[in-house]
Formats: structure tokens, C-alpha cells, sequence
């Protein structure tokens, strides 16, 4: 991080030299930015109790950066306005915590809608085919037989997005095929088709002013994982 941070501060410096010292480069103070983000991560690792060393860790070396940059160069507007940045999120953890956490409570996973459609099951299963495993919620349509199946949502125009990751389950041997289609308001907007050689597939959907939400599973030969489906105000 320190070294970032010297970087910047060099890079200020340089273009500050060949403007005459005058506006700031952009470049410098987006480069800079970084550790406020580092930052965030950092309380968010805390918030959800994944990573609490390394955003501790994090948090150090944040506090010994914003110490860098005071003796380096207190004359140095970019790297003043950074440091009061990075100090008040370590100075005030509650503060920000309370904000991050609200922004968190207003996530919805899948599993966590109310479905008025087909019913989808937790699975136990974590691994795709690829051994990439998934710690966050898993769901899939239990049936596979051909029966066509949807999960049914109404938003009521109060999410925005949503995001998740499609896979395959691990040790799948169907030589089948298994469909799925998004629908928004009865329009279809991705349709996908997987086989057991399938890499996983990302999903990121616009939800702005939508009502109904459809997940529409057609006849397959197998079930695909809906894994860490989250709707984003």
C-alpha cells in the first residue's frame, strides 16, 4: 500500500512540476483513492465475520499509509484530502459500519423472496464442474423430468439489480442439456443452455421499474445451480 501511495504522491509531484503547480493530475488522486476502498473492504470483511485478521491487517497498514503521507508531503492538497478521508473511516468504524450495514439489510437473496411459482430447494452441493466451490447460498429446481418449471417474484419496482452466478454441479455425467431463461415483465432478456461441460455463467440484470420476475426452467435433462442470487435495491 505505501508503495501505491509513494507512487501517487510522486506522480503529483511530477505533473505538479510541469504545470507549474497548478490543478492536481486526476491520475494521481484516483490512484490514491485506492486505499479508501481498501478501507471499506476491510469493514465489510468485519461486518460479515469472513476475513476479520486480514481487514484488521488492512486497517494497519491504511493507518501507517495516511502516517506516509503527512511526513512526506503535509503541502500536498490531494494527499491532505485523502488522509482526512482514510481517517475518518478509521476513527469512526461504528459510523460507517451502521451505514455499510443498512445498505447490507436491504439485499435480498433469492432464497429469501417470496416465490408465488415453482418451488426451488437449498443445495448442499457447492462445487461446480470446474471445482470452483461457492460459500454462499445455493438453489436449484429439485425436478428435472421435463416438467417445466418458473420461479415467480413480484418487485414491485424496488430493486435495481440483480446478480449471481450460474454453474453446473460437480461430477455431473448427463450428456443432456439443461435450459433456463430470466424474464422481466413477460419479456425474455437472457436464456442460457448448459451441458456438463459448461463454465459457470454470470448474471447481472437491470431490475429498474420491473413487477414480475420469472426464472423459467424448461423440460431438462439435469438441474443447474442458482448460487449467491442477490436483488440489489
Amino acid at each position: 500500500m505505501s508503495q501505491k501511495l509513494e507512487q501517487a504522491n510522486t506522480n503529483t509531484r511530477q505533473h505538479g512540476a510541469e504545470n507549474g503547480g497548478g490543478t492536481k493530475i486526476k491520475a494521481a488522486l484516483i490512484t490514491a483513492s485506492g486505499y479508501v476502498l481498501a478501507a471499506i473492504i476491510g469493514l465489510l470483511a468485519v461486518i460479515f465475520g469472513r476475513s476479520a485478521s486480514e481487514a484488521n491487517q488492512i486497517n494497519i497498514e491504511i493507518q501507517n499509509a495516511v502516517h506516509q503521507a503527512q511526513q512526506e508531503d503535509p503541502e500536498n492538497a490531494a494527499l491532505r484530502n485523502l488522509v482526512a478521508e482514510m481517517a475518518q473511516l478509521i476513527e469512526q468504524p461504528a459510523t460507517t459500519r451502521a451505514t455499510l450495514e443498512g445498505q447490507a439489510a436491504s439485499i435480498t437473496s433469492l432464497g429469501n423472496m417470496t416465490n408465488i411459482g415453482d418451488s426451488m430447494s437449498r443445495a448442499t452441493a457447492n462445487r461446480d464442474n470446474y471445482r470452483n466451490e461457492y460459500v454462499a447460498e445455493v438453489l436449484y429446481f429439485e425436478r428435472w423430468d421435463g416438467a417445466n418449471l418458473e420461479f415467480h417474484a413480484l418487485l414491485d419496482g424496488q430493486y435495481s439489480r440483480l446478480r449471481g452466478t450460474v454453474f453446473v454441479g460437480y461430477g455431473q455425467t448427463s450428456s443432456g442439456e439443461s435450459h433456463f431463461r430470466f424474464e422481466l415483465d413477460g419479456r425474455t432478456v437472457e436464456s442460457h443452455t448448459m451441458d456438463r461441460t459448461s463454465r459457470p455463467i454470470t448474471i447481472d440484470i437491470d431490475l429498474t421499474n420491473v413487477n414480475e420476475f420469472k426464472i423459467v426452467r424448461p423440460g431438462s435433462s439435469f438441474y443447474v445451480h442458482f448460487a449467491d442470487f442477490q436483488f440489489y435495491p
